[in-house]
């Protein structure tokens, strides 16, 4: 019901932080694309909130997107595995296999870039520089990703469109469904 109506108010629905049920649950009930708007590839690093290929295929055939997550525990496995306490910074370079992972897996419309940068306390090796010259940082990060059609497709289409879709069914929907 919650999903629904999360619906019907033109809401986004976020699965990130769920368990992998939930996960399903939301994908089937929703009726406009949903998002992941701090998660990353299991496959690179087996964390439970990272998602699977298959989540993020069943993600894209819906028109939903990932948004993957800078925080190093999420992006390095050296750096989920590392000891409580130690802190094992990741790289911009597991930043781009997380994007192109997910891109080989649900295709480019399907991926873009979440960071979590207001609940992270470890970033990448080389995200400091990016903060401070955005020009450079778009520079580097389009070479990073030559094989997209456009930065602006990997930070910024995809989640622009699942909002436009959900905004659809919203006006599609009268009434709450099932809630009185």
């Amino acid at each position: 019901q919650i999903v629904h109506e999360m619906n019907r108010l033109g809401m986004i629905v976020d699965i990130s932080h769920t368990a992998d049920k939930t996960f399903y649950d939301a994908l089937e009930t929703s009726a406009a694309p949903i998002i992941a708007s701090h998660s990353s590839c299991r496959a690179l690093t087996n964390v439970p909130r990272n998602m699977t290929d298959d989540m993020i295929r069943a993600l894209a055939k819906k028109g939903g997107v990932i948004q993957i997550n800078v925080n190093c525990g999420f992006i390095s496995q050296k750096s989920a595995d590392a000891p409580k306490g130690t802190t094992i910074r990741a790289t911009l370079a597991d930043v781009v296999a997380h994007i192109d992972h997910a891109r080989q897996i649900g295709g480019i419309d399907a991926v873009g870039i979440g960071t979590d940068f207001d609940g992270i306390t470890c970033t990448p090796e080389g995200f400091d520089e990016l903060a401070r010259d955005v020009d450079d940082s778009k520079h580097r990060l389009a070479i990073f990703l030559s094989t997209a059609p456009s930065l602006f497709e990997v930070t910024i289409e995809g989640l622009r469109r699942v909002t436009l879709t959900g905004e659809g069914v919203r006006i599609g929907l009268e009434k709450p469904l099932g809630i009185d």
